[in-house]
C-alpha cells in the first residue's frame, strides 16, 4: 500500500527558444523536454517539441517558451501524440508561452492528445502578439 508521505519520481522539463529571421538566437532545454530544429531549405521552418519521459502523470511539469521575431515562419509541433496517464493527487502541468511579432508567422499544430482514465492535466497556453514599432513611423 502506498504511504502518503512517499514521493514518486516526476518528470520536469523546460524549453526556452527564440527564433529571429528563421535562425535560432536562444536555445535552452532541460530535463525531459527537448527541442529539435532540423535544417531545411523550406521557407517555413519546423520546431519539434519532445518529451523524453514518454508521457505525463500527476506531478509532472513542463514549461515551453517559444519566441518568433523578424519575419520568421515557424511550424511548431510535438514529436508524437501527447499521453496523460492516470495519476494520484496533483495535476500534470504544461505551460506554453508563444510570442511573435507582426512580421512573423507561427503555426501551432501539436500531435493529438490522448487522455487515459483518471488522468489529471492542467494546460495553459498564452499567446503574446507584439506590434513591430518600425511599421508605426
Amino acid at each position: 500500500m502506498l504511504n502518503a508521505r512517499e514521493k514518486f519520481q516526476r518528470a520536469h522539463g523546460n524549453i526556452n527558444v527564440k527564433i529571429n529571421k528563421n535562425e535560432i538566437n536562444r536555445f535552452y532545454q532541460s530535463g525531459s523536454a527537448k527541442v529539435f530544429y532540423p535544417k531545411s531549405p523550406q521557407e517555413i521552418k519546423e520546431l519539434v517539441l519532445v518529451n523524453t519521459a514518454g508521457g505525463l502523470t500527476s506531478g509532472d511539469n513542463f514549461f515551453y517558451n517559444v519566441e518568433i521575431t523578424n519575419k520568421s515562419k515557424i511550424f511548431v509541433t510535438t514529436q508524437t501524440a501527447e499521453r496523460v496517464y492516470k495519476g494520484i493527487n496533483d495535476n500534470a502541468e504544461i505551460k506554453i508561452t508563444l510570442s511573435l511579432d507582426d512580421t512573423s508567422k507561427l503555426f501551432w499544430i501539436p500531435q493529438e492528445l490522448i487522455l487515459f482514465n483518471n488522468c489529471n492535466l492542467y494546460r495553459r497556453i498564452e499567446v503574446d502578439l507584439k506590434s513591430n514599432s518600425n511599421f508605426l513611423s
